[in-house]
């Protein structure tokens, strides 16, 4: 595997309420393998993708806030050209809080395993849609988050017991809660933090016979760290605890 990516960016201040950042970029991989039993195979390929981006951010007032972006982005391996829009919105409910929702698509090549197989696979599309609230003060800050992603064009094997046939009809979602609470003020010298994610999703692809849950999926997660500072001694003292279901 060999490649680079170059990526240039402009951010401009129309004023005090409009931004504009813009920008492009270039990422080329060149992969091949070489497969050895009998007699040698050889197989590999070569991509370059073009992409351009713009974002405006845009203040309505002092509460209220505004992003709007696309970003287009070309093969040269499936000769298409997309366009994923992003959408944001933000609103200051009080001196240390604030509401938002955010929708956006998104979209990846397939896995090397694939394109190895058929470089005309198509990407795989997700649609995201977020809402979130966060309270933030000096020393402590508070955020909650749901989401829901949907997952289309998913690369799956036609025949499970052959890996180099493909169909690109399969799909997913994930829906979920966050919750992340962060203190450095109330305890001397201690900063914790402690966050529970819940998890619901499937996936129909790769070797899957259906819809099935993911085997690096677990539906509850929680953390909770502490690092205590002994300033005489220029040293920490630090404590995690972790649990996934």
């Amino acid at each position: 595997l060999t490649g680079f990516h170059s990526k240039l960016a402009f951010d401009y201040e129309h004023s005090d309420r409009i931004s504009v950042l813009a920008g492009a970029e270039i990422i080329q991989r060149d992969l091949s393998q070489t497969l050895v039993d009998t007699e040698s195979f050889i197989q590999g390929f070569d991509e370059q993708v073009a992409a351009s981006f713009v974002e405006a951010e845009i203040f309505a007032s002092s509460s209220l806030g505004f992003k709007v972006g696309i970003r287009g982005a070309n093969s040269n391996l499936k000769k298409d050209f997309h366009l994923d829009p992003r959408l944001s919105a933000a609103y200051k409910t009080g001196e240390n809080s604030q509401v938002s929702i955010a929708y956006g698509q998104f979209q990846q090549a397939a896995s090397r395993q694939v394109l190895f197989g058929n470089q005309q696979a198509l990407n795989e599309k997700a649609e995201h849609f977020i809402a979130n609230y966060q309270w933030v003060r000096k020393g402590q800050s508070f955020r909650v988050e749901l989401y829901e992603k949907r997952y289309q064009q998913l690369s799956r094997f036609s025949n499970v017991f052959d890996p180099t046939s493909f169909l690109f009809d399969g799909n997913g979602y994930a829906r979920g809660l966050d919750l992340f609470w962060r203190d450095n003020k109330t305890f001397k010298n201690t900063d914790y933090w402690v966050s529970y994610s819940y998890l619901d999703t499937e996936r129909f692809y790769r070797d899957f016979p259906g819809s099935f849950v993911p085997t690096f999926a677990s539906t509850h997660n929680f953390s909770w760290v502490v690092k205590t500072f002994i300033s005489d001694l220029k040293s920490q003292i630090g404590w995690t605890y972790s649990f996934a279901s």
